[in-house]
């Protein structure tokens, strides 16, 4: 038998704090002690910590409470979150495996934790939740090559396949549980949800074979978990709980919110005695407080209810009700009405459900299940435990999933990537000859890491009470770039014959209009002009000063477009085009082009293309063709493809328009027979008309008959 173990439970909520300390027996469990505390006003607002110190003095407390009651020196506890942000994410993990060895609990429990981190890291990667963490999951489903079983344990195959929902909660939350205990001298142990923790308490693996929803209504926020054929297919919060109503009780009768959650409380009373904050002294009978409660009674089962069919998409077989919320006088029968369920469907189940569970029988009703199922999830390895490391000198808790490594420790202990590898030294801009450049600094340097006084790196595999240390990581500088870096540069002066007259050009640089030489360092925002290097045709044009590109605007479909003017340039002789390369003494002619645009020749830019089909026509092959042009308006209008466009002309590109049978008469001759008769057409055998739409490769017969 497994030797006895023990673990301290708190179960922080808006209205109370509850603590217990249990053991685990083999497959029972005792509970040594419990102790309950009422929060300060405020300190908690829907299940968020709102005031630290006020929390952690409650906390103090209980703990003060059972150390005092049991003897023990309690330093380590475990505990869940409300679920005030709740996000669920899903994760999958495959592993080989030796089909001689059986599955371990071990090998059970790191595929569990490997589908979480999958979980986890799917969700901060495709919605960029950095500031999320997992506190809980649980499995959904679990294959052996392919066979779904309800445990891997003790099994053999080749292939394991575990699929898991993992929940997170914002940082922030999960960071103030962990400053409410330290400053109440506690370290936190695990960490999971409320509704994980309720739903391994309440409903065994044995009930979830049933489609039953699981609501814990506290008094800041009704959590909720659903399960079906064996499975827990999902959570849900709701953003209102216990406290609406007693909202509703205040404003209704002027009562302080103390003073109403007591009314509240005493509902089974009759007549019910209490103040209001003028000082009156007030007599009032349930029925009224529960006439004033009913419309925040009804908000609350409607919410509920919604988030339960949003998970399940259908009302469940079954509604099970915890927390000191599911007290609420008239709850059942609302939410019996909005789900559309009968009321006998929905339970308020209490510590006698939860099964194996002794000791302390004063601590009873449904509010004692959430801390004993947080006390049994980490009494079964099932919360995430709290794993300490020490970075740069400091301590630091981090959730334990199935892969640590420097990088995941220090992300999740909020160093950014700047801090690890050093940003990029700044670029610098500069223009040659018109054209921008870019020009990239240097890379930063990452920062030096050690984990336990040894050189290590982000991939380094991280263990508990590890020490990591990490240095600066230095930023990049800005580059070092000289003239010579891009222009070519050799000071020979070339020449040419260009139109029959010899001409010779000097190479030059200029930087902002002032001759440099190749060495000059470039700044950013500096403009280099070269004089006198020529390479290309185009070089040639922009040297002597020719405008080698016109600018004549149109637009097609709306889109602005310029028609390109170039000169007729010949080389030696040879047509040449703009990225011609020349060489010394070449002989150039350069003819002016006055043209402009034609609506032909701004097709052939377009790459518009004909469209052609073949049919088959009285048995002979016929093709035909809608020529490109035919779908272009220029204004408006139809031209002749030989018309010039005008400045700013508005072409649009019609879609093309299918053909018909009476298409065919303008590519082939056919004529009817001198003698009267009915006329017969078919395409691919079926009766037909001259507006019959016809495509490729289709039999068209017409006959007299």
């Amino acid at each position: 038998m497994d030797a006895p173990r023990e673990i301290f439970a708190l179960d922080i909520g808006t209205r109370k704090i509850a603590g217990i300390l249990m053991e685990q027996r083999g497959d029972r469990y005792y509970i040594h002690a419990a102790a309950v505390e009422e929060q300060a006003p405020g300190a908690m607002v829907d299940g968020q910590i709102h005031d630290v110190t006020q929390v952690a003095r409650t906390i103090a407390i209980v703990r003060d409470r059972l150390a005092h009651s049991t003897g023990k020196e309690l330093t380590e506890v475990a505990v869940a979150a409300a679920g005030r942000s709740l996000v669920t994410a899903d994760g999958s993990i495959q592993r080989s495996l030796l089909r001689s060895e059986p599955i371990t609990r071990e090998i059970v429990a790191a595929l569990e934790l490997e589908a979480v981190d999958a979980a986890v890291r799917q969700l901060t990667q495709d919605s960029q939740r950095e500031d999320y963490l997992c506190v809980g999951y649980h499995v959904r489903e679990s294959q052996l090559d392919g066979q779904p079983l309800a445990s891997l344990i003790g099994q053999r195959g080749r292939r394991a396949q575990l699929d898991v929902i993992a929940t997170l909660l914002p940082r922030i939350v999960v960071d103030s549980l962990r400053s409410a205990l330290g400053l109440a001298g506690l370290r936190m142990a695990s960490i999971t949800l409320e509704p994980h923790a309720a739903i391994n308490a309440i409903v065994p693996p044995s009930m979830r074979q049933l489609n039953i929803a699981l609501v814990d209504i506290g008094a800041g926020t009704s959590d909720i978990a659903v399960t079906r054929e064996n499975k827990v297919t999902g959570f849900g919060m709701v953003p209102i709980a216990g406290d609406e109503v007693t909202a509703a009780i205040a404003g209704a009768f002027l009562l302080d919110f103390s003073v109403a959650e007591q009314v509240k409380r005493q509902l089974k009373a009759s007549p019910i005695h209490c103040q209001d904050v003028v000082g009156n002294d007030l007599e009032l009978l349930p029925e009224k407080v529960q006439e004033a409660a009913a419309p925040a009674v009804d908000k609350l089962a409607r919410a509920i209810a919604q988030v339960i069919l949003q998970l399940n998409g259908e009302p469940p077989q079954a509604v099970l009700c915890i927390g000191g919320g599911s007290l609420t006088r008239t709850l059942i029968d609302a939410l019996s009405r909005h789900l559309n369920l009968p009321a006998n469907r929905i339970g308020i189940r209490d510590r006698q459900s939860v099964p194996r569970v002794e000791g302390c029988p004063e601590f009873t009703g449904p509010m004692a299940v959430t801390p004993i199922g947080i006390a049994m999830a980490a009494l079964q390895d099932q919360a995430l435990a709290a794993v300490p490391v020490r970075i740069n000198g400091a301590s630091v808790q981090l959730l334990q999933l199935a892969r640590r490594t420097v990088k995941d420790i220090l992300f999740a202990a909020g160093f950014s990537p700047k801090q690890l590898f050093g940003l990029p030294g700044p670029s610098i801009a500069v223009e040659v000859d018109g054209r921008p450049v870019i020009l990239p600094g240097t890379l930063g340097e990452p920062a030096p890491i050690q984990v336990n006084g040894q050189p290590a790196d982000l991939h380094t595999k991280i263990h508990p009470h590890d020490e990591i240390t990490v240095g600066p990581a230095r930023d990049g500088s800005a580059p070092t770039v000289l003239v010579k870096d891009l222009v070519k540069y050799d000071g020979t002066p070339i020449w040419f014959t260009v139109n029959g007259e010899k001409r010779e050009f000097v190479p030059q640089i200029l930087v902002n209009g002032q001759g440099v030489d190749p060495g000059h360092p470039l700044q950013d925002g500096d403009e280099v002009t070269t004089r006198g290097t020529i390479n290309t045709v185009a070089d040639l044009l922009r040297e002597i000063g020719y405008e080698a590109v016109g600018t004549f605007p149109y637009t097609i479909d709306d889109v602005e477009h310029y028609w390109q003017a170039e000169p007729e340039v010949f080389v030696n002789g040879r047509r040449a085009a703009l990225a011609t390369a020349l060489t010394k003494g070449d002989e150039i002619s350069i003819r002016p082009r006055e043209d402009k645009p034609t609506l032909a020749s701004v097709a052939a830019k377009l790459g518009l293309a004909d469209i052609s089909i073949t049919v088959d026509f009285n048995g002979q092959k016929v093709t035909l063709t809608s020529p490109a042009l035919s779908r272009l308006r220029v204004n408006g209008e139809t031209v002749h493809e030989d018309a010039e466009l005008k400045a700013h002309d508005r072409i649009a590109i019609l879609e093309p328009r299918p053909f018909i049978l009476s298409d065919i008469f303008r590519f082939v001759a056919f004529d009817p027979p001198q003698k009267g008769g009915a006329l017969k057409i078919q395409v691919n055998g079926q009766a037909a008309g001259f507006t019959t739409p016809i495509n490729e490769g289709d039999s068209i017969t017409i006959a007299f008959t």
